[in-house]
C-alpha cells in the first residue's frame, strides 16, 4: 500500500451505538477525525505544526453513507487516506469495515486552511503532502449543491454552544452539528453531507431549520442570521 494511506483497527464504545444496528453520526465523524488527526501527525502536517506557521486545518465538509449494518462489534478498521490538493481545499476519504473485511461506512471530508490571526481561508498556499496518493475514490460525484431557497423551513429548535461543544480551536466541533441533527429526527442517519459555512463559538445560539422533500431531509443553522450550517440527510425506511 502506499505511503499516503492509514488504516488502523480501532475499538468501538458502547456510546458509539445509537441503537443495536447502528454507530450515532457523531461517532462516525469521531473516527474520521481521529484517524485524520494521526495520519496528518505522521505526515508533518498536524495541528501543532501548522500552528507554528500560524495556520490551521478547518475542516468546511462531512460526508458519509452506510452500506451495512455494525451489529455486535467491539472493534472496527478505519482507513483514510488525502487526495491531491485543489488551490483552495483538501479532500481526504475514508472507510470503516468490520474486522472481517466488509464495509460498513464510506466518507469523505473537504478541509481548507485559515490563517489563525485573520481566520480568513488561505488560498493558493504552498502547504501540501509529500508522498504517493493512494487514487481510490469512494463516491462519483461531488458535495451536493443544494437550492435552499426553493425548500420551506420550519424552526425546530434553538440550540445553545456549550463548553463541552469545542475543540481546541476554541470553536464548536464538527461532531456535535452531527448531534444537533440527529436529536430531531426519528431514524437512523444512512446518508449525511454537512457543510460548515460560520464558526460556533461559546454561548452562541444555532437557530436550526428542516425542510423536507420526498426521501430527503434539509437542515440549516443560522447564528445571528447568518448561515452557520447546512446539511442534507437520508434516513433509513
Amino acid at each position: 500500500m502506499s505511503y499516503m494511506y492509514k488504516e488502523e483497527i480501532v475499538s468501538v464504545r458502547s456510546s458509539d451505538y445509537a441503537d443495536n444496528k447502528y454507530f450515532k453520526p457523531s461517532a462516525i465523524l469521531d473516527f474520521f477525525q481521529q484517524i485524520a488527526e494521526k495520519h496528518s501527525t505522521e505526515l508533518g502536517l498536524c495541528h501543532k505544526e501548522l500552528a507554528k506557521k500560524n495556520i490551521l486545518w478547518v475542516i468546511v465538509k462531512n460526508r458519509y453513507e452506510i452500506l451495512n449494518e455494525m451489529v455486535d462489534l467491539n472493534q472496527v478498521i478505519v482507513k483514510t487516506w488525502p487526495k491531491p490538493k485543489n488551490k483552495l481545499y483538501y479532500d481526504r476519504e475514508y472507510i470503516i469495515e468490520d474486522l472481517n473485511g466488509n464495509i460498513l461506512v464510506k466518507g469523505l471530508t473537504r478541509w481548507v486552511l485559515i490563517d489563525l490571526s485573520t481566520r480568513k481561508i488561505l488560498k493558493n498556499n504552498e502547504i501540501d503532502y509529500n508522498g504517493e496518493y493512494y487514487l481510490e475514490n469512494n463516491f462519483n460525484n461531488d458535495f451536493e449543491k443544494i437550492d435552499y431557497a426553493n425548500l420551506t423551513f420550519n424552526i425546530i429548535e434553538n440550540y445553545q454552544v456549550r463548553k463541552t461543544d469545542l475543540d481546541y480551536n476554541f470553536h464548536m466541533n464538527n461532531t456535535k452539528y452531527a448531534d444537533i441533527i440527529y436529536n430531531n429526527v426519528s431514524k437512523n442517519i444512512i446518508k449525511l453531507e454537512i457543510s460548515y459555512n460560520l464558526e460556533a463559538l461559546k454561548d452562541d445560539t444555532i437557530n436550526v431549520f428542516l425542510a423536507v422533500n420526498d426521501n430527503k431531509s434539509y437542515l440549516k443553522g443560522l447564528v445571528k442570521e447568518k448561515d452557520c450550517f447546512n446539511a442534507v440527510i437520508e434516513m433509513e425506511k
